[in-house]
């Protein structure tokens, strides 16, 4: 199997279990809808799932970082036997169901967040946006994913992914809000500032097309202790930044 980023194949056969098998890398990531259905599954290399029913037709989509040339997927129908897929398969179905069931526990306990800033360009400065951990915040942050938006009508956009420790310019009262309707916001804000230089040293680079939007999909979560921040700095000058986050957070001990 060999997808480009951002590619996706059909394949059509029958099926009722899917494994990612192999692939260039531990940190690919696919992405598999069944059946064109409107749900869909994520699977990283030695991970499967066991759709209890039969498929006919799988879209497979590469939604990592890096290009697959070397991938191998396993489908097969409930007469399959081989130990080592039927083995890892059900590790990696009962490891899904409780990653689902801790995600659930946490927008319940309002523990989970999410919320987006934007900053405009200016002449001969680099804009950027920022999700700041206060001092006084008895929780450190837990960053599970972050995207680049671009609302440029012809330019591309760049920015890199950049840890700060001294605090932002902040919004009127913007925090982050609740996953839980009704429940308490964040006391983690968001900043933004237009600064004299692209930055330090870049951790990552996200880059969108003209009114495009770039996800960083991240297979361990970003932590961010109180008195620190995650920014999507701009690369480049007179660039404006529209950043989007989703985190949790647990006590900084």
């Amino acid at each position: 199997m060999q997808l480009a980023v951002g590619q996706a194949m059909t394949i059509d056969f029958v099926g009722t279990f899917c494994y990612f098998r192999q692939s260039d890398t531990t940190q690919d990531l696919i992405e598999i809808r069944p059946d064109t259905q409107q749900g869909v599954l994520q699977l990283l290399p030695g991970q499967g799932f066991n759709f209890g029913s039969t498929v006919s037709r799988w879209i497979v989509k590469n939604i990592g970082a890096t290009n697959i040339t070397i991938g191998q997927l396993v489908i097969a129908d409930g007469d399959y036997r081989d130990q080592r897929v039927v083995g890892s398969m059900q590790v990696v179905g009962t490891a899904n169901v409780a990653v689902a069931d801790a995600a659930k526990a946490r927008a319940l306990a309002n523990n989970s967040f999410m919320g987006a800033a934007s900053v405009t360009g200016s002449a001969g400065t680099f804009a950027r946006v920022s999700l700041w951990n206060p001092t006084t915040n008895p929780n450190r942050l837990l960053v599970q994913s972050l995207a680049l938006s671009n609302s440029d009508m012809a330019n591309p956009s760049l920015a890199s992914v950049q840890a700060i420790t001294a605090a932002p310019t902040f919004f009127g009262g913007r925090v982050g809000a609740s996953k839980k309707f009704g429940g308490a916001n964040s006391v983690a804000q968001f900043g933004f500032d237009n600064m004299g230089t692209s930055g330090g040293a870049w951790s990552h680079v996200l880059s969108t097309s003209a009114q495009q939007q770039k996800p960083l999909v991240l297979t361990d979560p970003i932590v961010v202790p109180p008195g620190y921040g995650l920014a999507l700095w701009a690369a480049n000058a007179n660039q404006g930044v529209t950043g989007a986050f989703e985190w949790y957070e647990e006590p900084n001990v």
